[in-house]
């Protein structure tokens, strides 16, 4: 996934921090060196607070797409991931396993289910006391609107209506007086986990083949215009050539122009 200033495309759009990253920056204004410690925790409040933005939706509007939290835990340097991730309360605590690429298993229900003003916290033995600016590990929570449906078949009626219900989304995930600038979403991105794979798109009217829309390159994925499709006749698209997302966007040059770009 690549996050770039407020949103992300790969699994499209994401809030960034401050909202769902809690990575505790090193005060630029402290003496150094600053020191990694082998135990850190930071409130796990704000970050439950903006995925309970979600839970208000109407059910028609999380019929076709939904909000994907992935968290996971990573490290700035070339060195091993951290001993534990973990849920802290006044009374307990629940380790929250993760693969070795870092990604945490059920975080949301995890969090979610915690005692309110609980902490979320990494112990790091093999970093503490060590410089910050030399590595550290590092919690992220990127957040993706994706298509429900990951059998690499989608029909007309189904992309046009996770379109339609794409913006309630976004408006959720960026909130107040900014929720007024998010714009339409008229076109769909594709992107593979694997970054080297290559676009495999196939349109089809009944039981033919046509032929295929522009498609925009962005940021190593694929932009397609909904409106190209309805024009063709389509009834349906397929994907294949490795797993992947399918999330509701607006088109390449308002994501250019509000700087969704770059990075």
């Amino acid at each position: 996934m690549r996050c770039f200033s407020r949103f992300c495309v790969g699994a499209v759009i994401c809030v960034s921090a401050p909202y769902v990253t809690a990575d505790d920056q090193a005060d630029e204004t402290a003496e150094p060196p600053a020191l990694n410690e082998e135990f850190r925790c930071f409130s796990s409040t704000g970050i439950v607070n903006f995925m309970k933005r979600f839970d208000g939706l109407d059910e028609d509007k999380t019929d076709t797409i939904h909000a994907v939290f992935a968290a996971n835990i990573s490290v700035t340097d070339d060195g091993v991931l951290p001993d534990k991730v973990y849920i802290k309360s006044d009374t307990q605590e629940t380790n929250l396993a993760f693969d070795e690429d870092g990604l945490i298993q059920d975080f949301e229900p995890s969090i979610k289910a915690a005692q309110e003003g609980s902490e979320i916290c990494i112990q790091d033995t093999a970093r503490a006391g060590t410089p910050v600016e030399q590595g550290r590990a590092v919690f992220n929570l990127p957040l993706s609107v994706r298509f429900k449906n990951m059998s690499g078949r989608y029909d007309i009626a189904e992309l046009q209506d996770g379109l339609k219900d794409g913006k309630s989304f976004y408006k959720k995930m960026v909130g107040g007086a900014a929720a007024l600038l998010v714009p339409k979403m008229t076109h769909m991105v594709i992107s593979y986990d694997e970054e080297d794979a290559l676009l495999n798109l196939a349109v089809f009217k009944g039981n033919e083949q046509i032929g295929t829309p522009e498609v925009e390159p962005f940021s190593g994925s694929h932009v397609i215009r909904f409106k190209d499709l309805k024009k063709a006749g389509a009834t349906h698209i397929e994907i294949s050539g490795g797993d992947h997302r399918l999330s509701p966007t607006p088109s390449v040059k308002i994501m250019e122009k509000y700087g969704f770009g770059g990075g």
